[in-house]
């Protein structure tokens, strides 16, 4: 496994899906830099955001702070309990539960074909989703979203704690094409 920084990922992540580890310390900041490098790369390109971590409010606010255009993302929000007053907003389908893994299938379905262009679907994170659903069962829903990139040509990122969850970045990785620690 090779220690990158979010600039370095941001000019090889071209059309593979990238396993991202990411240490607490500053995880949040490292997500929003890693998010800003890639989307500012290269040509256009629309990103689903699947956010099991933090509300989509959050995530926003990130956004705004890196001069990030929210146009070009579709949100897929698992984690904000009061989701009538985003249902109104294009870009977002509120979910509100971070268990709810075939919802979440579902509205990443969605989202790839309500966006067109070039795509990347970023998955923040694959470490919250393990503290509602047992390893194995993430990980043959992380298996099943890869498939979903793979044929309909969408790139992904999906990220990472790398020490809390046993073998499951090493499991991650056979289903990956790259496998990076974020410095």
């Amino acid at each position: 496994m090779k220690a990158k920084t979010a600039q370095q990922i941001a000019k090889e992540w071209r059309q593979k899906i990238t396993l991202v580890l990411i240490d607490s310390e500053d995880y949040e900041a490292a997500c929003r830099l890693l998010l800003a490098a890639v989307m500012r790369s290269s040509k256009p390109l629309s990103c689903i955001y699947l956010t099991t971590g933090k509300p989509y409010k959050t995530i926003r606010a990130g956004l705004v702070k890196e001069s990030l255009d929210s146009s070009r993302f579709f949100f897929i929000d698992t984690v904000s309990e009061h989701c009538d007053d985003l249902q109104a907003a294009d870009n977002v389908d509120c979910l509100g539960d971070s268990r709810a893994l075939t919802q979440m299938g579902i509205a990443v379905s969605n989202a790839i074909f309500k966006l067109k262009g070039e795509r990347i679907l970023f998955i923040d994170s694959i470490s919250a989703l393990l503290l509602y659903s047992p390893p194995d069962v993430v990980l043959r829903f992380m298996h099943s979203l890869a498939g979903k990139m793979r044929s309909n040509e969408i790139i992904g990122i999906m990220v990472c704690l790398p020490k809390d969850y046993g073998d499951v970045a090493t499991r991650l990785a056979s289903f990956v094409d790259d496998v990076v620690q974020l410095k």
